[in-house]
């Protein structure tokens, strides 16, 4: 009789993740047209999607900046509210 040894399981190799594309403040502001100042105001607000890693720099999914450029229309009202608060504390 043979003795049979446990075998190590055969695993699926894990999917590669999408490396996202994330963006820093300045790459954003660039690839959306604003200044940084303007930028950090939309982040202030709510307006724009963002991600603090770890708590540390704010970055920006390219991605989700497309999205959120495609479906401005859902932003209007918030983006409104933001530009009238924003001219009036001036």
């Amino acid at each position: 009789e043979k003795l049979v040894l446990w075998a190590k399981p055969k695993y699926l190799p894990l999917q590669k993740q999408k490396k996202k594309n994330m963006m820093t403040s300045k790459q954003a502001a660039d690839y959306l047209g604003y200044s940084v100042k303007y930028l950090y105001k939309l982040v202030h607000y709510g307006i724009i999607p963002y991600s603090k890693p770890n708590g540390g720099k704010l970055m920006f999914d390219e991605d989700k900046l497309k999205d959120w450029v495609n479906n401005g229309s859902n932003y209007s009202d918030r983006i409104s509210e933001a530009a009238t608060y924003i001219t009036a504390k001036k």
